[in-house]
């Protein structure tokens, strides 16, 4: 077993070798106004880069637009932005080496060079930064490929967004970051503060709900038994019918209680017969 683990980490080492040398090999190719962007690894499209790049879209409209997504997960991107397979390995590492700004939402792989001319910005995903990451937690801090990611990310990264001085302090200690924030708000949060009255519409519109309902929202982050065979969703056993109550009869009105799942429970056939209450 120690034998098959070792040449597994082999594998794995050579094929970053091969995937770094290839960014290095497509330097050849020149700088293109072009932006790639991608959140929770291709699983979707949203999140703190989705807000971005349809800002940047209104300013400059000419440029070339990429959403990097992962084909397991079926979604839609808006015309005029480019959807490439991660898994196309040439594609990707192209579009990469030739585009002058990345935007993403976790850490970057291993191979992933920058090149002079690049601007990277690492919007992360955890708006509030509550729970532990990264160099934070033990397991990760002791994983050798967890904290070369870790490390890769910091080094290509020009700048960090936050929306607080607590989640920078996180970013300088669990990623080892010392190069600039800016501590801006986070882009996809942005719209709650703007048009709260076309936002609300807009969710009660979706869930087919009255303007009147009230939602509660439960969205509990993952826990480290997501990572092992056994995982543990009792998380999510709520008696939702009675919450419902007891909230309405505290507030009145009428409710609605709202379960998001995190992104890596969405495949979980467990949780499917879990909806809106």
């Amino acid at each position: 077993m120690r034998v098959g683990k070792a040449v597994r980490a082999l594998i794995t080492e050579i094929k970053g070798l091969i995937l770094t040398f290839l960014f290095y090999l497509f330097r050849i190719f020149p700088l293109q106004n072009k932006i790639v962007a991608t959140t929770f690894r291709g699983r979707k499209y949203g999140d703190n880069p989705q807000f971005i790049l349809e800002e940047l879209r209104k300013i400059h409209p000419e440029w070339d637009y990429v959403w990097e997504c992962n084909p397991k997960y079926s979604f839609s991107v808006p015309e005029g932005i480019r959807k490439i397979n991660r898994y196309s390995t040439l594609r990707t590492i192209y579009e990469y080496s030739t585009a002058k700004v990345w935007i993403n939402t976790h850490r970057l792989g291993c191979h992933m060079r920058k090149r002079k001319g690049q601007l990277f910005i690492e919007t992360w995903h955890g708006g509030l930064g509550i729970k532990k990451i990264e160099g934070d937690v033990p397991k990760f801090k002791t994983d050798k490929y967890f904290m070369k990611q870790v490390k890769n990310t910091s080094d290509c990264a020009d700048v960090y967004i936050s929306n607080s001085d607590h989640l920078t302090e996180l970013y300088r200690r669990a990623f080892c970051y010392h190069g600039p924030v800016w501590k801006c708000g986070y882009p996809k949060n942005d719209i709650l503060f703007t048009d709260k009255t076309q936002m609300k519409n807009k969710i009660h519109e979706y869930y087919g709900l009255s303007h009147n309902t009230k939602i509660l929202l439960y969205a509990p982050t993952f826990r480290d038994s997501l990572f092992e065979n056994n995982i543990d969703l009792t998380v999510y056993n709520i008696d939702y019918k009675r919450l419902k109550e007891t909230i309405t009869d505290k507030f009145g009105g009428s409710w609605v209680v709202l379960v998001r799942m995190h992104p890596f429970l969405s495949k979980r056939k467990e949780l499917s017969d879990i909806n809106e209450t």
